[in-house]
């Protein structure tokens, strides 16, 4: 039977796409749905969030888009780091692995080449650690490879510091000719085995 956690707290996701020699930028935020869906996702196999043999997953994992609930002014940035009014909320359950994340489907694939692209994840939650983002796609030439293979796997160039708006910067390249259809954003890549309680994260893109 699936099962429905509560959140006991939150995530919010907003995400830019530069390119490094351009100025083009691909941007979804959450205010204009310009992107195809949102979920989960967990690479680990056997994770409860996942379909097993055919059945449907055992567990439900909740994200969905909510209003920003920091609109703050910063004193050291002086500015209002997001003043966004639609972010992504999502639960980081302890029952998902260290690779558990919330998942953004995109209107239009972007395509995974040599030269670094820059994402950007405004990332505000409630605990300190390392985050991560994980690209699903295809290679052009494999017309029946899933577009959910995982193309990439990328830690942040810095750690999230706790309940304020931080920006994530994931560097992302690869061997050329890859279409990447989905981005997860692991909000805490960190063991969950100590976790005792879910926690909850909001995201949104940077500025």
């Amino acid at each position: 039977m699936k099962k429905n956690i509560l959140a006991t707290c939150g995530l919010l996701f907003c995400t830019t796409l530069l390119h490094a020699q351009t100025t083009e930028q691909v941007k979804i935020d959450f205010e204009n749905q310009n992107y195809k869906a949102t979920g989960v996702y967990d690479s680990w196999q056997k994770s409860p969030f996942r379909r097993q043999n055919g059945q449907a997953a055992v567990l439900d994992g909740n994200v969905q888009v909510v209003s920003n609930i920091d609109k703050n002014y910063d004193e050291i940035l002086k500015a209002a780091p997001n003043t966004s009014d639609k972010v992504l909320g999502f639960q980081r359950s302890r029952f998902g692995s260290n690779t558990f994340g919330a998942r953004i489907d995109l209107q239009q694939p972007f395509t995974l080449t040599p030269e670094t692209k820059y994402v950007h994840v405004m990332i505000h939650k409630p605990k300190a650690g390392r985050t991560m983002l994980i690209g699903l796609g295809k290679r052009k030439e494999r017309a029946g490879q899933s577009a959910e293979t995982e193309q990439f796997w990328e830690l942040s160039t810095r750690e999230i510091e706790p309940n304020k708006w931080v920006d994530a910067v994931f560097p992302v390249k690869g061997a050329g000719g890859i279409d990447i259809h989905s981005l997860v954003v692991v909000v805490d890549c960190e063991d969950p085995n100590g976790m005792k309680e879910d926690f909850i994260a909001i995201l949104t893109t940077s500025k």
